[in-house]
């Protein structure tokens, strides 16, 4: 069983040793803010839907699965007291209230120092820097945290682990990783005040870390000798489940969207930290990991097909409760799982009323800040071209365009720091249906393949899971149950007309930024 515990949504899906799909179950999760720049989610709210979904999943195979591993977001992180409840909110990758720590970590350390030495450039974003936010300003919370989590590891602790322990994926994540050592960095602990006995055990993602707790294999008919494995980052995950090898890259169209490939060895010059792309450890231990990041691509979706369209948004499985609540000492029954895709919008419905001409209209995607290569949060999104006569479906196709050509960037910009990109494959919400690869391929230049298994997190935490019980020797050897489905090349003759299309949104992206900046 490979768990995927996603921004918007968890996952669970049960798969046989040959990577043939057995069962699926997704359940809605909210996002709540109280301010601009929060984003926090009820981590047992969460873990409460991911075990309905499991149970859901479980329903008719329960006593056939042998392993349980997990996929996760990154960057986000809790503190918890003694009692290993939680004593805030997760705070979720995307909230930026950090970012005066950042360019503290920055003006301390050295930003090019700090990207050399963990392979993670002082971000907002960084989970070091959200515990620092967390430490200086709330010191009474601070004083009574015993541990700080991410999803990884709190969710491999409930699940039954025998002590905490987090992969060195998503360890490396947090900037607070010394990526040569493969070991916590007691200097930069330090200086976001705290140690490494607050933090969980750095180990190889699928790495045995015990058995499914009895409860839960009770409650969601799950067998009891069901072993427990560590996972990996969503990126690194759906990277390993989509087979992505070096010259390759993945597309994956989620909340975010975020163009991954997969390194031989560390990859930390000039170009790597000036663009922005992280430096990690993959699923497969052995080789590191990098990907660009538009933040705000489903979540672009979203906005337009509820705030222009009027469609009304999913309910969320998961409500947020107090966390004053005690800790469930039983497992919730499985229900029906919740509808609407993890809270995106009904891409396929977007899609369907597209006109089939490109749109007279242009984008600026930038909705939740510029991500990489510009790295520019204060930038701000742009519709332009509107008339009197332009229609939804004209926004619809300039929003969707407008992400490709972002990820045309960033692929060029990949390419100036040494990754090679050829083919690309797609996974999630921009997988589904014809018309989101074909536009990738004309705007990219490149082939686009989808997967046969379009839940590529939730099959590389699988695969991980089947590493740990012994089925596979290794995630590498794992990978070649990834197998491609159709293939999209570039067409001809759309291609002058996406190519002065580009050009124009480059210029506009030059001419407008002062101005989107200054709003």
């Amino acid at each position: 069983m490979g768990l995927d515990i996603g921004t918007t949504s968890v996952k669970a899906a049960v798969f046989g040793e040959n990577a043939e799909p057995v069962s699926f179950c997704s359940r809605a999760i909210p996002i709540s803010g109280s301010r601009p720049g929060c984003a926090e989610q009820d981590a047992e709210s969460v873990f409460d839907a991911l075990l309905g979904a499991m149970g859901e999943a479980a329903a008719r195979c329960g006593r056939d699965i042998g392993s349980v591993s997990l996929s996760v977001q990154g960057d986000a992180v809790m503190p918890l007291g003694r009692d290993m409840r939680p004593l805030a909110p997760m705070q979720l990758g995307m909230d930026y209230r950090s970012a005066g720590q950042a360019r503290l970590f920055a003006d301390e350390f050295g930003a090019r120092a700090l990207f050399e030495r963990t392979g993670m450039a002082p971000h907002p974003m960084n989970a070091l820097c959200k515990i620092r936010w967390m430490t200086e300003s709330n010191p009474r919370v601070a004083a009574k945290t015993h541990r700080y989590m991410t999803y990884a590891d709190y969710a491999l602790y409930r699940l039954g682990a025998d002590e905490p322990a987090i992969d060195y994926g998503m360890a490396s994540r947090t900037m607070g990783m010394r990526l040569a050592a493969r070991d916590w960095d007691d200097e930069l602990l330090a200086a976001a005040g705290i140690s490494r006995a607050q933090l969980s055990r750095p180990i190889k993602a699928g790495s045995p870390v015990g058995r499914l707790r009895r409860d839960i294999c009770d409650a969601l008919s799950i067998s009891p000798s069901a072993l427990l494995a560590a996972g990996a980052h969503d990126q690194s995950a759906a990277a390993a489940g989509a087979g992505i090898a070096p010259g390759m890259a993945l597309d994956s169209h989620g909340s975010a969207e975020a163009i991954s490939a997969v390194l031989a060895g560390p990859k930390l010059d000039g170009r790597m930290f000036g663009a922005g792309f992280p430096c990690y450890f993959h699923a497969d231990a052995e080789r590191y990991f990098t990907f660009s990041l538009n933040h705000a691509a489903g979540l672009l979706l979203k906005w337009f097909a509820e705030e222009l369209c009027g469609a009304p948004a999913p309910p969320a499985q998961a409500a947020a409760q107090p966390l004053s609540r005690p800790m469930p000492q039983s497992v919730p029954q499985p229900s029906q799982p919740a509808r609407g895709g993890g809270g995106s919008p009904d891409y396929a419905r977007i899609v369907a009323g597209l006109s089939a001409d490109p749109s007279p209209l242009l984008a600026l995607p930038y909705f939740n800040g510029r991500g990489t290569p510009a790295n520019d949060l204060s930038m701000r999104g742009m519709i332009a071209g509107l008339t009197l006569s332009s229609t939804r479906s004209d926004i619809a196709r300039a929003i969707l365009e407008s992400l490709a050509f972002d990820m045309r960037v960033n692929i060029g910009a990949m390419r100036e720091a040494g990754i090679p990109i050829d083919r690309l494959r797609c996974a999630g919400g921009g997988a589904r249906g014809e018309f989101s690869p074909q536009l990738k391929a004309d705007i990219c230049r490149v082939p686009v393949e989808t997967l046969k298994v379009g839940e590529a997190a939730c099959l590389g935490a699988a695969m991980l899971a089947g590493v740990a019980a012994g089925v596979y020797s290794s995630p590498s050897e794992a990978a070649c149950l990834a197998k491609p489905g159709r293939t999209y090349e570039p067409r001809g003759a759309v291609r002058e007309h996406y190519e002065k299309r580009f050009r124009q949104y480059a210029a506009l992206c030059d001419a407008s930024a002062d101005i989107l900046r200054s709003l």
